[in-house]
């Protein structure tokens, strides 16, 4: 592909990096052409069997260090994403009641904090008076106390959930080097030469046939001429 570009401008100044901060019309085209190229004629994924829950990644190419890392990236993107995908309402869950968990906690141990402070500064114990801010205080203590809990049991079990809901997936076999070269079978082969064998006979007979055609008039015409010029 690249060999088609080296006369146009327009390629030649297109540049490829891992983040792209804006669109480019002319890089995008190249990327969905390869893109569709590997999907087409390089690339294939299915199962061996339909019974079981293994999936079977194959790649093709002629750089088998290309071949190799773009099924692993590709393996690890998916897994990624399949697994995001199935946990993400249980996972925004847990990370809302973590962040109240904390919030409450806070509070409380804030509350906690201010009541003791104020129990220091009661030293007169006929005033009743100067006890309500550290009795208030203490009803804090305890509803945010109950509340705490509460929210820690629920964080909990939404952590235990979101185990649950996160799908295990596991590579059995992966590509090691040197890969595998395929080579064409021998059937194919047998018909490959069949045809190469076919098109050079028929190419030898036409010419044989041509060769003899013109060759056999020019002979012909000689002969004649000879006898002529003989007689």
């Amino acid at each position: 592909m690249k060999d088609k570009w080296d006369e146009d401008l327009s390629f030649q100044k297109v540049k490829f990096v891992s983040d792209p901060s804006s669109d480019d019309r002319v890089r995008d085209s190249i990327l969905f052409k390869v893109y569709e190229n590997i999907l087409k004629g390089q690339l294939s994924v299915g199962k061996r069997d339909k019974k079981l829950n293994l999936v079977e990644i194959n790649m093709k190419d002629e750089n088998e260090i290309f071949s190799k890392r773009f099924v692993e990236l590709l393996v690890s993107n998916a897994i990624q994403f399949y697994t995001e995908y199935k946990v993400k309402k249980t996972k925004q869950n847990v990370a809302i009641l973590q962040k109240q968990t904390d919030s409450v906690r806070g509070t409380l141990f804030g509350n906690i904090t201010q009541a003791a402070q104020m129990s220091d500064l009661n030293v007169n114990p006929i005033r009743q008076i100067v006890r309500a801010g550290t009795q208030r205080k203490q009803v804090d203590v305890q509803v945010n106390g109950v509340v705490y809990g509460e929210l820690l049991k629920n964080l909990e079990l939404s952590k235990i959930a979101l185990r649950k809901e996160t799908p295990l997936i596991q590579i059995i076999d992966t590509p090691k080097y040197p890969l595998k070269k395929k080579k064409p079978g021998r059937l194919f082969t047998g018909i490959l030469f069949a045809i190469a064998g076919g098109v050079i006979a028929f190419l030898y007979l036409l010419i044989k046939h041509w060769f003899n055609e013109n060759y056999s008039s020019h002979l012909k015409a000689t002969k004649t001429k000879t006898i002529k010029i003989e007689a």
